[in-house]
């Protein structure tokens, strides 16, 4: 029995008072993510990127995502980058400070 399952989406359309995500560095996004307690696993596939909270990979209660990139694996998109967001229930206004200061590093 092959049964199609409902897509269901993660990200919640965007009010117009809300300030776009831009598409963001791989390794930029890396670091970005690191300061919430956010950091990388190794994938079979060089295109993924998995993404878990704090330091062991797929412990109990760990929110942990697995995410495409695109521009042959150098950068995110703004939707992948929304999907994170609500993944580790991240506040949009601070994730944006960080991506503002993340600028100069």
């Amino acid at each position: 029995m092959n049964k199609k399952l409902p897509m269901l989406s993660l990200v919640k359309p965007r009010s117009a008072d809300v300030e776009p995500l831009p598409e963001i560095e791989k390794d930029r996004l890396i670091r970005i993510l690191r300061g919430f307690g956010i950091f990388t696993e190794s994938t079979a596939k060089p295109y993924l990127v998995s993404f878990t909270e704090g330091s062991a990979a797929y412990a109990a209660g760990q929110a942990t995502i697995e995410v495409a990139t695109h521009g042959g694996g150098s950068t995110f998109s703004p939707f992948v980058i929304e999907q994170i967001i609500v993944k580790f229930k991240l506040d949009r206004t601070h994730f944006l400070e960080a991506y503002a200061g993340s600028h100069n590093t």
